[in-house]
């Protein structure tokens, strides 16, 4: 729930005058560090105060990769109604649902055909979008890499090209999209918008594949919003919590969700089968369909904070999306030591079936 302007003055105010009072107070040192902590928090609070604005949408463009469907999708339509210029790219620009797009938005809005896995591809995309600002007399004032796709599977069970997969979509593709747009970026001064993850932050078994690409971006944003402050160009990472029923990675459906996890387990060694046997594997399928079900039935969220890193005039650093349980989250496994979230952890895993393997030493 947002907290209004009223709440973060008071907030503000009370903290400045308790640091003063506690400064002139004590003269000691445990008092200057109470003190000091005090005024810092106070600053934060203040600079929730000052006002972030929004820049105007005239003559600005916009350039979304992964619209086929989800967050890039809705990203698209709401940047067109705010009256952007849109470039939206689509890995498959034939397909209903990029077709629909097009249709429903205003002639701001520009199909570009994009597969951020080939240096061809997104250079054409680049040149596509270059000549669209020269008609539309616009310049390119954000890049949103959204694009992204999703595997699970046991370390043991996942493939050298299987993590390459995910890798050259999630990491080098927003490198190579990056790379590309940057220059007419620069002379914008405009942003780059990275979609994340709570995966870049938190490591949940399972996914490693997935997961490890996501810290792979935490870390990309991190490195490139240094190296571009001098240029005037922000750089801003949005970190999604339990929204994969609404985007097009493997959760949307039931369907997509054994799409990939059957061929998983076709492909896994004889010997691997045999140790873990097929009521093991069944169980994680399992879970992946009920973690389907416990994620967010509404996209407005992450719609909303991507739009405020796009069209606001101090966007933040970060925006982790997500429900009381992602922050609950974020605190766990940010304070807390290893053996205890491990042991967390262990504790969802006991209804499951254990390996066939284990099982038989067991019996």
């Amino acid at each position: 729930m947002p907290v209004d302007r009223q709440t973060y003055f008071y907030s503000w105010a009370i903290l400045s005058l308790l640091a003063l009072a506690v400064y002139l107070g004590e003269d000691s040192i445990a008092a200057k560090v109470i003190a000091g902590t005090l005024a810092v928090a106070g600053l934060y609070i203040g600079g929730k105060l000052v006002p972030r604005g929004h820049v105007s949408p005239e003559g600005k463009a916009v350039f979304i990769t992964g619209c086929d469907t989800g967050f890039g999708n809705g990203l698209a339509r709401r940047l067109d109604g705010c009256g952007f210029t849109v470039f939206a790219g689509c890995y498959i620009p034939d397909d209903p649902d990029a077709q629909q797009l097009a249709k429903e938005t205003s002639s701001r809005l520009t199909i570009v055909p994009l597969d951020v896995t080939s240096d061809e591809s997104v250079e054409d995309a680049r040149d596509m979008v270059k000549a669209g600002l020269q008609r539309q007399r616009a310049e390119l004032w954000a890049v949103v890499n959204n694009a992204g796709i999703w595997r699970w599977g046991l370390i043991e069970w996942t493939t050298i090209k299987q993590y390459k997969q995910v890798a050259e979509v999630n990491v080098y593709g927003m490198i190579r999209v990056t790379q590309a747009f940057l220059p007419l970026i620069r002379r914008a001064k405009g942003r780059i918008v990275n979609v994340g993850s709570i995966g870049g932050l938190w490591t949940i078994p399972y996914i490693s594949s997935y997961f490890m690409t996501k810290y792979a971006v935490e870390s990309f944003s991190d490195a490139l919003r240094f190296e571009m402050n001098p240029w005037g160009v922000k750089v801003v990472l949005v970190e999604p919590g339990e929204y994969g029923k609404l985007t097009g990675i493997a959760l949307h459906s039931r369907e997509s969700t054994l799409a990939v996890s059957e061929p998983l387990w076709d492909g896994m060694r004889d010997d691997l089968r045999r140790d873990y046997g097929r009521e093991y594997f069944d169980g994680h399928v399992q879970r992946l369909h009920q973690a389907r079900e416990a994620c967010w039935d509404d996209l407005t969220p992450v719609l909303d904070a991507m739009l405020d890193a796009v069209a606001s005039g101090r966007p933040k650093h970060r925006y982790l999306i997500g429900e009381l349980s992602t922050y609950y989250s974020k605190f766990k496994f940010s304070l807390l030591p290893s053996w205890m979230t491990d042991w967390t952890l262990y504790k969802l895993d006991e209804p499951f079936p254990k390996p066939a393997a284990l099982r038989e030493k067991h019996d």
